[in-house]
């Protein structure tokens, strides 16, 4: 005849999405092992596993609907007995909540970096990866953080723009298109236990070229022309026209600064120019002398710079003729 067992639980108040084990204690040998919840046959999902001859059973991640009483039951062929039943209370708790992953910005300019934030990294965390793709297979592996020795490896995926840090986050540098699409990241918790979650890095379209317009495309002697900008780069800070097709500062004529919404005039300033904040410049009573090259030379908010020229010439009847370039420089 068997005794009754014995019944314990690692707690017995544990947040929703956390980990709880269970053990079934009994003088007993050659007994098989049986877990009732509710007085009822327990029934395992795929989250519940059973160790040491069912003696263990181990819940992760245990969801509200596991609160409740309880029990294992020892049998061989002669009797059986169950254990008293143990309560366990399942809770809602800002320390155990579903691990998430957002991107900032949700939408990147090409060249600029996006940071995959991690929320809710669980506390019993032993290591965590980063994956391209929602297939977390080797050669879809970015980068990986040991918690342990606060140490991290690179993968097969990895492009040496990301960096991973120890709160789970991965920062990009320089998206570009070819970054779109979904990233995984998969927590190793300290006990059998792993979670994912999962992100999209959402690049902008690319952005339209800056082109220069003469405004009108023939101009003579003694009238006004505009060299119009098309496309001006919202993330501009200051740009310069210069005289020339060299950036050296005899050559400039103004610039004007965006954030302060004001202008400067450079070396090349004549009097007879006006600058504005869409990056025109408008010339009055042109001569022959104005005829030849203007770069626009335009600083960004990522210290990438950008060059436009045009050239036009002034002529007396038949008036001049524009030719467009567009150049970008990385810093």
């Amino acid at each position: 005849t068997v005794t009754p067992p014995s019944i314990q639980v690692s707690d017995t108040t544990v947040g929703e999405l956390d980990y709880v084990f269970l053990f079934c204690f009994s003088k007993n040998i050659r007994i098989s092992i049986l877990w009732l919840f509710n007085g009822q046959r327990l029934g395992l999902t795929n989250r519940m596993k059973l160790y040491q001859n069912n003696s263990t059973l181990y819940i992760n991640p245990v969801r509200r609907e596991d609160s409740g009483d309880y029990q294992c039951e020892v049998s061989n062929p002669v009797s059986s007995k169950r254990s008293d039943p143990i309560h366990l209370e399942i809770i809602s708790s800002p320390f155990t909540a579903q691990v998430t992953v957002e991107a900032v910005p949700p939408y990147v300019a090409e060249g600029q970096s996006v940071l995959l934030r991690v929320n809710n990294l669980p506390a019993t965390a032993s290591y965590f990866q980063w994956y391209k793709g929602e297939a977390m297979v080797e050669r879809n592996k970015i980068a990986v953080f040991i918690l342990f020795n606060n140490t991290n490896e690179t993968g097969l995926a990895y492009s040496s723009r990301e960096r991973i840090y120890p709160n789970g986050s991965l920062l990009f540098q320089n998206v570009t298109q070819k970054d779109a699409g979904a990233y995984t990241l998969s927590i190793v918790l300290e006990i059998f236990g792993i979670r994912s979650a999962s992100v999209q890095i959402r690049p902008l379209p690319p952005r339209p070229k800056t082109l220069l317009k003469q405004i009108p495309p023939h101009v003579g002697e003694g009238k006004n022309v505009l060299l119009l900008v098309h496309n001006l780069p919202e993330t501009v800070r200051v740009f310069y026209w210069h005289k020339g097709k060299t950036l050296v500062e005899r050559n400039k004529i103004a610039g004007f600064l965006m954030s302060r919404n004001t202008n400067e005039t450079g070396p090349a300033y004549s009097g007879r120019k006006t600058i504005y904040p869409n990056g025109s410049l408008l010339f009055q009573n042109v001569t022959q002398k104005d005829a030849g090259a203007y770069m626009l030379h335009m600083i960004m908010e990522n210290i990438k710079i950008r060059t436009t020229s045009l050239q036009f010439t002034v002529h007396s009847k038949w008036g001049a003729h524009a030719h467009l370039r567009t150049s970008e420089i990385n810093l």
